[in-house]
């Protein structure tokens, strides 16, 4: 398993962006034309940025949605995670 990148929620990515960029020393990346996603890199991870808009409404348990997301990448999910729940209850 491999960390892959942190997604925040927030209201405006371009904003958001120009913030981290500036505080952290990130590199800019992937920007959507529209506005709603956008991505920072640095040391091999990724931090990006999208609209609350942007949640996936199976994924969404709270309104507005939690304000992160950690996302892991696996080949095989399950031998990476034995014992572990696909998604951890929301408290």
């Amino acid at each position: 398993m491999r960390y892959a990148s942190t997604i925040l929620y927030v209201p405006d990515v371009n904003a958001a962006v120009e913030f981290y960029s500036r505080a952290f020393g990130l590199e800019p990346g992937f920007v959507d034309p529209s506005d709603t996603y956008a991505t920072l890199g640095g040391d091999g991870a990724t931090l990006a940025f999208t609209t609350h808009d942007n949640a996936p409404d199976t994924e969404r348990t709270t309104d507005p949605p939690a304000g992160f997301e950690v996302w892991v990448e696996a080949d095989d999910v399950p031998a990476a995670s034995p014992g572990l729940s696909m998604r951890a209850p929301v408290r």
